[in-house]
């Protein structure tokens, strides 16, 4: 990964919650790999060496969903709160 940080878009459903849930397990996972990954002397020695991971989550972006009155539908509403 290039960048320090990252959000994630994200749609007012069912599906989004699964994938942020999903999220939570594989980034620990993630960042234990690469600290292990970069005392390995062949990558540290590599032409393109892993760089310093400093990974930080900004948060959700939730789009596309309908907004009435200046409100968001309250079935949108418990998925955007969920999220």
């Amino acid at each position: 990964m290039t960048s320090d940080v990252f959000l994630v878009p994200t749609t007012a459903d069912f599906f989004s919650v699964i994938a942020i849930d999903s999220l939570s397990g594989i980034l620990p996972n993630l960042c234990a790999w690469v600290k292990m990954a970069r005392v390995n002397p062949i990558l540290k020695e590599a032409a393109y060496p892993l760089p310093e991971f400093k990974l930080k989550f900004l948060g959700t972006i939730v789009q596309n969903y309908r907004i009435i009155r200046g409100k968001e539908t309250t079935a949108f509403q418990t998925w955007i709160e969920k999220i």
